[in-house]
């Protein structure tokens, strides 16, 4: 231990500053059965959840990394699944638009007085698919 931690003797109450605090903590973590009110900061709880972890015999500290080890696998499985679900989700609104471009721009024609073949050869659409289109603007 350094100088100032063996030395280092404040009653909690006194802490004010977090470096005060980290001296505290530090000297005094393997006696603390519970985080004192002036150590709830969220540094202070990483550390004594680690302290925690620390405490486990082989046992219960392999049942915790299998368990860690499960929570990660799993989400990171839904991490991907909702990836893949968002890209899926992107193409199909980008096809879906496209399609909606296609029909309006197949509107249009028609309202200018194009016949289907010609709209057909512009589009890639099928003269059915524009005969379809006619029927549904009438």
């Amino acid at each position: 231990m350094s100088k100032e931690l063996v030395h280092f003797g404040w009653a909690i109450k006194k802490l004010l500053r977090q470096y005060d605090k980290w001296l505290y903590l530090l000297k005094n973590l393997a006696f603390l059965d519970e985080i004192p009110t002036k150590l709830r900061d969220k540094a202070f709880q990483k550390v004594f959840q680690i302290a925690e972890i620390a405490k486990y015999n082989p046992k219960e500290r392999q049942n915790y990394e299998n368990s860690l080890k499960y929570y990660r696998d799993m989400e990171n499985s839904l991490d991907l699944k909702y990836a893949k679900g968002l890209q899926e989700g992107k193409e199909e609104g980008l096809k879906e638009g496209e399609q909606n471009k296609t029909l309006e721009i197949v509107k249009n024609l028609i309202v200018i007085g194009l016949d289907n073949e010609t709209i057909a050869k512009g589009t890639g659409l099928s003269i059915a698919e524009i005969e379809a289109i006619r029927k549904e603007m009438k």
